[in-house]
């Protein structure tokens, strides 16, 4: 079995007027490019983690076309929400509704085979430096230049509730040595320069030797593999971008 990561999926099946082109052509038919990746590096005994903004669907009956689309591909999928899923209002129903090759994360854990999977959404924040690594345009979230101290408020709100889950859920994990321990998130939990963040210290402090996460589009040209590894491993941790334009549509093996 191994382990792999792709995010941000941003499937438009079940809604074709929201066409991903729109924000650049490493995104025309992309689903057709992830189904072929996918197929060529998957398994079916392997595992695929999907953190977050899977779907543009904005109801849970029209997400599923794009989650059936996703139960198609080889290897059981674990999912995460992201700030895109509309779709996604409890993760009981969430769960009650999924294909059975895939399973849904939110603030807890799952043990799949070797590995102990866990983590939670986190949120925006300025103490994560990631403004700099962008090519601003249509598909980045809101630029630094317009954000307001309302903004930011609500960020260190929800940034701070993020990160009272991200410590229970690690709080709650099992004593399973045996098991390799590995984070998902959707928002990245530290920057490139990989300063110690409140999020990355709860990472560390778990046990993880990676932690993959996605959120970050139109990465600079100059930062894209294969010229450089946008992160890397720092104080015990791996971390990774497995956004879908990041890794040219193809999942990226973590072990």
């Amino acid at each position: 079995m191994k382990l792999w990561a792709l995010s941000d999926l941003h499937l438009t099946l079940a809604t074709p007027s929201k066409a991903m082109h729109v924000f650049g052509e490493v995104w025309r038919d992309h689903e057709r490019h992830i189904a072929e990746a996918w197929h060529r590096l998957v398994a079916p005994e392997d595992v695929v983690l999907v953190p977050g903004d899977i779907s543009w669907a904005s109801r849970l009956e029209d997400a599923l076309t794009d989650l059936e689309y996703l139960h198609r591909m080889p290897g059981t999928k674990v999912i995460l929400e992201g700030n895109h899923e509309r779709w996604w209002q409890s993760v009981g129903e969430v769960r009650q509704n999924l294909p059975p090759s895939i399973r849904a994360l939110s603030a807890d854990h799952l043990e799949i085979e070797d590995w102990l999977v866990f983590g939670t959404r986190l949120w925006e924040h300025e103490e994560v430096a990631v403004d700099d690594l962008i090519a601003w345009n249509r598909m980045s979230d809101k630029r630094p230049d317009t954000r307001t101290d309302q903004d930011r408020e609500r960020n260190e709100k929800i940034y701070a509730r993020e990160l009272a889950r991200l410590d229970r859920c690690i709080q709650a994990l099992p004593n399973r040595p045996w098991l390799k321990r590995v984070c998902m998130t959707h928002y990245p939990p530290l920057g490139r320069d990989l300063a110690e963040t409140r999020a990355s210290r709860l990472i560390e402090s778990s046990g993880a030797g990676i932690c993959v996460f996605g959120h970050l589009h139109s990465i600079k040209p100059q930062l894209q593999p294969p010229r450089a590894d946008l992160m890397g491993t720092i104080r015990g941790v791996r971390y990774v971008l497995a956004s879908c334009d990041y890794r040219k549509m193809e999942p990226i093996l973590l072990g």
